[in-house]
């Protein structure tokens, strides 16, 4: 992740982050062995939701911040991810499922 200087990085919030990933991936490959992994969703969510926050009130704090550099930040963060899965699932299921299931 670029750091940039109005979001120094905080290994404590990556850790948890880290914890809460690492129970959802348990909670999925040993369902038995960790029944409430799938709490790690809600826990990452709410550690996004403070990291987000903080960035939000220190760019409100220094007089930056605007929708549309809010959004724009999202949009080139999150869209080439999701170009990705998006063209992966579209190539793979053209290949291996049948054609009422594609």
């Amino acid at each position: 992740m670029k750091q940039t200087p109005h979001s120094p990085r905080r290994k404590d919030v990556d850790g948890l982050r880290g914890l809460a990933i690492a129970g959802v991936v348990a909670f999925h490959f040993f369902p038995s062995a960790l029944p409430g992994g799938f709490a790690g969703v809600d826990i990452f969510f709410v550690i996004s939701g403070f990291v987000i926050s903080t960035l939000l009130r220190k760019a409100l704090d220094d007089g930056q911040f605007t929708f549309a550099n809010f959004y724009n930040r999202r949009i080139r963060r999150l869209l080439p991810a999701l170009l990705l899965v998006l063209g992966s699932c579209l190539l793979l299921g053209w290949f291996t499922l049948l054609f009422n299931e594609y």
